[in-house]
């Protein structure tokens, strides 16, 4: 305690160096260093106030310490092809001071791609002094952890590169350890450490080998050494993984006359590292018609010495399991002796398996000459039951096998069956040919035409085309899309010059050359008015019936029989036929059912006659009527309708009136005319023959009513063609009242429509079941025929 002053001084020495002194209600505190270096203190206070000092040790100012730090490194490298790629991670500690800036010393030739610290505010890379420049946001006080990611550029694989570890400059120590990992397509050499100690890889953090490893991929580490003190070196050398390619195969070779094909499927297996293309060699003269598979990108063909090599370049790096369809074509094989099988083998393949199968068509038998790195199999055990097919195992790459191929003639017979039609002019030939093919297919046949045959066409399922051959009358080519076996069929068709002045046809046989075995029918058919005669047959031909002639070649031909059918023991036969050739009898283009005639007698012996004719037009266009003399035509109704007639032959009182079907195919059509008479010379009918209409067409059933005036009494009938069936007495027909007229009109207008109404509906029927023309010839029909309802007609 002190009194009170204006101003109020305190000095103390403290007793060490190492304490500082401080005032909670100073005014001012100094301390400066006394003689002997320890502390003087003088603190000055304000009036009426009691002063209060306090000391205690000194407290560190890190800002003025020296930094001292510490290094601890975890480094590695990862070769790859063309560039080595490198995780450096520093663990510093701090033991005095604080740092706001590092500085590493880079080796040569590698370049920082990335750095990654706690509060880094910036890094600055300089590559001619090789210097790496760290700056943080603020001092660092205690320990941190930096991760450096560099890059150094190399050659292609396989090289060496020496390996040098990242240091950082000023720590008090600079130790760690320094690891090589590789992927799964790069491995390592012969390594050559240099101030290096070899440690566990356990030792070594697993997660900075993922953290370097490209994304989806895991690098694994192969080596790792402790350093410390003198520089260290690693030279390392990078070789690249070389895949193992392996190929099991399952080819298909087809032997055939027109051409050889070899279809293969690869399943090729990729393990270590992933490959980018697949080639193979082609087989002497063998093309490559097709490939295909999942990974396939694009083929091309290069020559490599005198070889022609296909390569299968893929979509990109692959590795795993591929699948490619593979197909190859030569020329055909004939007789040969130690051919060799083509070899399909992936030149990338470190093993290849799989089978051979041989597939030889009918005509071809291959047998085994040579075989190396190969061995036969069982057909039963596979299911394999085409003739002459051979299988084996391959257990090399370069298995060879070589066959004698021995060519087998083909067996043909055929069955020929002609069918003559007779007709005035040319005569028509048709021939059914069935061939049955064995042992070995073909590709063309050969046939013998009759002489003098005209319009030659062979047709068939599988014929590409036919020409007469040069040099040989009457033989024809034909050629076929593709070699065949077993049943064929050809359809041959020509004409034959009419017959001469005597009537006389000779028809010769068809022949099939080159077979074994021809069998064959000719028959004889006529047609119009022609008959066909053979008196004697020649001794190569025998009579048989239609009916015995296999259907297999009476399939296409007309079902009834023919007069005369032949078997032919000989192809090479020539059969005579002797026409004979019948008047033509006459055709009715059109038939009548009936002809109804009424006649009305006026008091001066005029006639007026309606005629109604009920027949089948057929093709008859025009009905031809001859009116009797003296008579005047005044209309005509065909199926109710109207229609207007035409003059028929000059100097006759002849008309033409059209003539068309019933709308009803079954239903006759019906004709309606009416004319009207003179009366006879005089006036009176005294014997008179009553003269009707004439037609150019036979009639029948034909019936005439004669309506006579009250005043007219017949006194005498002539019995002749006519045969009188009733005689009703008087008829009244000259009292009729219009009422009477307008009845009668009325009836037939009803009439007339409800036949209207039934074509409609006929009409409606035939338009469902699609036929369009005889539907609309019934609605015409029953808008022709109905007066009375607009509303009917508007629907028809």
């Amino acid at each position: 305690p002190t009194p009170g002053g204006l101003v109020n001084q305190v000095a103390i020495d403290l007793p060490r160096t190492d304490l500082d002194a401080k005032s909670d209600n100073d005014v001012s505190l100094t301390a400066t260093p006394g003689a002997d270096g320890k502390p003087h203190v003088t603190a000055n206070f304000a009036p009426d106030v009691t002063p209060i000092l306090r000391w205690s040790p000194r407290a560190r100012d890190l800002s003025a310490e020296k930094p001292e730090y510490y290094a601890d490194w975890r480094q590695l490298y990862a070769p790859a092809a063309g560039i080595v790629d490198g995780l450096h991670d520093v663990n510093i500690r701090l033991a005095q001071g604080q740092i706001k800036e590092l500085v590493f010393s880079v080796p040569v030739n590698l370049t920082i791609s990335q750095v990654d610290a706690a509060a880094l505010a910036s890094w600055r890379f300089d590559p001619d002094q090789h210097k790496l420049h760290a700056y943080f946001d603020s001092a660092r006080t205690s320990a941190f952890e930096v991760v450096i990611h560099s890059q150094a550029s190399t050659q292609t694989l396989p090289y060496t590169t020496p390996l040098v570890p990242i240091r950082l400059d000023g720590a008090a120590t600079d130790t760690g350890l320094l690891a090589l990992a590789t992927g799964s397509e790069v491995e390592l050499g012969t390594i050559t450490p240099a101030n290096l100690t070899t440690v566990n890889l356990d030792d070594f953090p697993v997660n900075i080998a993922r953290a370097i490893a490209p994304q989806g991929d895991t690098d694994t580490v192969r080596r790792a050494y402790s350093y410390g003190g003198a520089e260290p070196v690693l030279q390392a050398e990078a070789l690249a993984v070389e895949p193992d390619v392996r190929v099991d195969s399952l080819q298909r070779l087809s032997l055939g006359a027109d051409r050889v094909l070899l279809a293969a499927h690869l399943n090729v297996t990729v393990t270590r590292a992933g490959i980018f293309k697949l080639s193979f060699p082609l087989p002497k003269g063998f093309e490559l018609e097709t490939v295909s598979g999942d990974q396939l990108s694009h083929q091309t063909e290069s020559t490599v010495g005198a070889d022609r090599v296909i390569t299968l370049n893929l979509k990109g790096k692959t590795i795993g399991n591929l699948g490619f369809d593979i197909q190859l074509s030569a020329p055909g094989l004939t007789a040969q002796q130690n051919w060799p099988a083509p070899r399909l083998n992936i030149t990338e393949a470190n093993k290849s398996s799989g089978q051979l199968i041989l597939l030889p068509e009918l005509g071809l038998r291959p047998q085994i000459r040579t075989r190396d790195n190969l061995t036969q199999m069982d057909l039963k055990s596979l299911n394999i039951d085409t003739p002459g097919a051979l299988v084996f195992r391959l257990l090399q790459n370069d298995w060879s096998l070589a066959l004698d191929i021995e060519q087998v003639a083909p067996h043909i017979q055929t069955d020929v069956l002609q069918d003559v039609t007779v007709r005035e002019g040319s005569t028509e030939v048709r021939a059914n040919v069935n061939y049955e093919i064995d042992n070995a297919g073909v590709r063309e046949l050969r046939l013998q035409i009759p002489a003098g045959a005209l319009g030659v066409h062979i047709s068939g399922p599988q014929v590409s085309d036919s020409a007469p051959v040069d040099g040989s009358p009457g033989q024809w080519l034909v050629h076929l899309q593709r070699r065949s076996i077993g049943a064929l069929a050809l359809s041959v068709t020509y004409q034959l010059p009419p017959a001469g002045t005597d009537n006389q046809l000779t028809i010769a046989g068809l022949q099939t050359l080159g077979v074994d075995l021809q069998r064959g029918y000719v028959d004889v058919r006529s047609r119009g008015r022609l008959e066909t005669r053979v008196a004697t047959p020649p001794s190569n031909l025998q009579a048989t019936d239609w009916e015995s002639i296999p259907a297999a070649l009476r399939h296409d031909f007309d079902g009834n029989a023919p007069s005369q059918t032949f078997r032919a023991v000989e192809p090479g036969f020539t059969l005579p036929v002797q026409i004979v050739q019948h008047e033509a009898a006459k055709v009715l283009p059109a038939r009548v059912e009936s002809v109804h005639m009424r006649s009305l007698v006026a008091p001066d012996a005029q006639l007026l006659t309606e005629v109604t004719v009920s027949l089948f037009p057929g093709d008859e266009r025009n009905l031809a009527v001859t009116l009797p003399a003296d008579s005047k035509f005044w209309f005509a109704f065909v199926n109710d309708k109207g229609v207007s007639p035409s003059q028929g032959q000059a100097g006759k009182n002849e008309i033409l009136l059209p003539l068309e079907p019933n709308p009803l195919p079954s239903q006759a059509a019906t004709v309606e005319f009416l004319y009207q008479q003179k009366a006879p010379a005089g006036g009176a009918w005294n014997n008179a023959n009553l003269a009707g209409p004439s037609f150019d067409l036979p009639l029948q059933n034909i019936s005439w009513q004669l309506l006579l005036p009250d005043t007219w009494k017949i006194s005498h009938w002539v019995a002749g063609a006519w045969q009188k069936t009733s005689e009703d007495g008087k008829v009244i027909a000259n009292e009729a009242t219009f009422a009477d007229y307008q009845r009668n009109e009325s009836v037939r207008l009803d009439k007339q429509n409800a036949e209207a109404e039934n074509f409609l509906a006929q009409g409606n029927q035939l338009l469902l079941q699609g036929q369009q023309m005889q539907a609309r010839s019934l609605f015409d029909s029953a808008f022709q025929i109905s007066q009375k309802d607009s509303a009917f007609n508007e629907d028809a």
